[in-house]
C-alpha cells in the first residue's frame, strides 16, 4: 500500500543530518546491520534498542522514512541511520565507501506479483549478489515473507546468485535475536505462516 506524501517529511529529513546522513564517511560500529525497506521502523528500532552495533536502513518512500526517523529520534537511539532512496543506487555508494555488514535484513519486501515486474523484486539474483558483496566474512542475509510464491522465487534466485542456504523455514517462529515488523504482527495474529531464509556467501 502506497503511503500518502507527508509535507513535513523532507524538511524533517534535512533538519536531522545525524539521523539521515550522507552515505559517505560513516564510522560504523560493529556488528553493523542493514535493513532494506525498513517501512515505519518497527523492526529496526527494536533491534537497535536490544543489540549493539550500527543499524542502517534504506527506505525508498521519503514520507515513510521520515516516520521511522521521528520514532528513532523520540526513542533517543544513537545507533540508527536512515537513507531515503533506492537500494540499487545506495548499494553502489556503500560499496565505494567499503561498508560491510554482519547482517542484511529483507523483511516482507514488495512481492511484485506480476511476471513482468519480477525484475523489480529485491530478492532478484543480481541484487542478492550485490547484497553478498556488502556482507563481511561470515555475514548473513535474513529474509522473511508471508508470500509463498516470492519465497520460492527467492530460493531460485539465491541459487543463481551462488548463495548458500543456512536455514529454510516455512513456518518460522520468532527467535530471540529477531524482532517483529508491523506487517508480521498482523500476519501472525491471523495465523498466516511466515517463510524464513538465511543466506550466506559460499566459502572460498
Amino acid at each position: 500500500m502506497r503511503s500518502r506524501k507527508k509535507k513535513w517529511a523532507d524538511p524533517f529529513i534535512l533538519a536531522h543530518p545525524d539521523l539521515f546522513p550522507s552515505a559517505k564517511g560513516l564510522e560504523l560500529v560493529p556488528p553493523s546491520s542493514l535493513e532494506i525497506g525498513c517501512g515505519k521502523g518497527g523492526f529496526l528500532l527494536q533491534m537497535a534498542a536490544k543489540q549493539p552495533g550500527s543499524y542502517l536502513a534504506i527506505e525508498k518512500d521519503h514520507s515513510v522514512a521520515a516516520v521511522a526517523g521521528k520514532k528513532a529520534l523520540n526513542a533517543e537511539l544513537k545507533n540508527v541511520c536512515l537513507f531515503p532512496g533506492d537500494f540499487d543506487e545506495l548499494a553502489i555508494a556503500f560499496l565505494e565507501e567499503g561498508y560491510r555488514f554482519h547482517r542484511i535484513y529483507l523483511n516482507f519486501p514488495d512481492p511484485w506479483p506480476k511476471l513482468r515486474h519480477h525484475k523489480r523484486r529485491l530478492a532478484e539474483a543480481s541484487r542478492l549478489q550485490t547484497m553478498a558483496r556488502l556482507l563481511e566474512e561470515g555475514g548473513e542475509i535474513r529474509f522473511k515473507t508471508d508470500n509463498a510464491d516470492l519465497f520460492a522465487y527467492s530460493l531460485e534466485q539465491a541459487a543463481l546468485a551462488k548463495l548458500k542456504v543456512l536455514r529454510q523455514d516455512d513456518d518460522y517462529q520468532l527467535s530471540d535475536d529477531d524482532a517483529l515488523t508491523e506487517y508480521e504482527a498482523q500476519f501472525r495474529e491471523f495465523g498466516i505462516p511466515i517463510h524464513y531464509l538465511i543466506l550466506s556467501k559460499e566459502e572460498k
